[in-house]
């Protein structure tokens, strides 16, 4: 009786993940619809609908790829995925770090430098989000060069 409550969790889950993908994915359409129509022009002489139009096919192909992992979860019962997938926990310290160094990054950008404030940047999330120190600052050293 557990397992069945369980999967029906999985399933409500996977539902609202897929009407949510169907949604960005009809964005997505209207994005290289209009972008299209604003024309592409070439690749050495871009008009202005040509870098959207690539972004909305990339848009499309990510989110098909999502829609069609979430069916697959709820018609296939491929039930390690999910299972997996409900292990994961959400960190909000860790969320709250990201959102703190994206802010310092734009207030900062122009006082600092490009160079110096990227290196501090990759180097607060590298080392607060599981990273050790030492390979923090090598990472965000070799990054930033």
């Amino acid at each position: 009786m557990g397992n069945l409550q369980h999967d029906e969790k999985i399933t409500r889950k996977y539902k609202y993940e897929i009407i949510l993908h169907l949604s960005w994915f009809a964005l997505s359409v209207l994005v290289v619809f209009l972008s299209y129509k604003l024309g592409l022009g070439k690749v050495s002489n871009p008009k202005q609908g040509f870098v959207p139009f690539f972004e909305g096919l990339i848009l499309m192909i990510l989110l098909l790829i999502l829609i069609s992992r979430g069916l697959i979860i709820i018609y296939g019962r491929s039930s390690y995925a999910a299972i997996k997938d409900e292990q994961t926990q959400i960190s909000l310290s860790n969320i709250f770090i990201v959102l703190v160094s994206l802010l310092g990054y734009a207030l900062f950008l122009e006082t600092l430098g490009f160079a110096i404030i990227t290196f501090l940047f990759l180097f607060v999330l590298f080392w607060k989000l599981g990273s050790k120190m030492v390979s923090a600052l090598v990472i965000s050293f070799v990054t930033v060069l």
